[in-house]
């Protein structure tokens, strides 16, 4: 009866670590991985605490004890192995699914950046336009206006020698041909100003 009571806690102890076994491999059900409670392993171990369980009450002797033991010790290894093997193989399934999760967030991400740097490229593309348009309209408004200056300039040297040619004396004469010349050095600056 002294021996029984010894396997008593040992069946116990064996009972717990399985149960806690059992609990980590529900995780590993996502990925297609059988949970330990469903293993042969595991079955045969629970199957062979039962029977201790049953002989709890019976009379062992030592030889037979050792016999127990070696049994217990050996089934709960095969389960504890079953359990690692299990959990590596979640372990492993979990890896390979978390990165495939990872390549479709980049894969989502790099096609959201290209999204979004194609339409800021088509935002930078219709400012730059309209910078463009807006400079190359406010150049024209400046080359019409020094063309418009130079039409006038021209148009009054024309009528200063036009004058010039009618003038009587040649005190006057030499006014207008100054009143010309400076007419001409601001056209001249006008033209440089504009090419700058």
């Amino acid at each position: 009866m002294h021996s029984s009571r010894r396997l008593r806690p040992l069946a116990s102890l064996s009972a717990v670590a399985l149960l806690a076994l059992a609990l980590l491999a529900p995780s590993a059900g996502a990925a297609n991985v059988p949970t330990l409670s469903s293993t042969a392993q595991y079955k045969a171990l629970v199957k062979f605490v039962d029977k201790l369980e049953g002989l709890a009450r019976t009379p062992t002797t030592a030889s037979q004890k050792a016999v127990y033991d070696g049994q217990l010790e050996n089934k709960h290894e095969a389960a504890v192995n079953k359990s690692a093997a299990l959990f590596a193989r979640a372990k492993k399934a979990a890896k390979a699914e978390s990165e495939s999760a990872f390549r479709a967030g980049a894969q989502t991400i790099r096609r959201t950046e290209a999204g979004e740097l194609t339409t800021l490229r088509g935002e930078y593309d219709t400012r730059m336009d309209r910078a463009t348009n807006n400079y190359d309209a406010e150049l024209g408004r400046i080359e019409d206006e020094f063309d418009d200056r130079v039409a006038t300039l021209r148009k009054e040297i024309k009528r200063l020698r036009n004058q010039k040619a009618d003038a009587e004396g040649p005190e006057q004469k030499v006014l207008i041909e100054e009143a010309i010349e400076r007419r001409v050095a601001r056209i001249a600056g006008d033209r440089k100003l504009e090419r700058e």
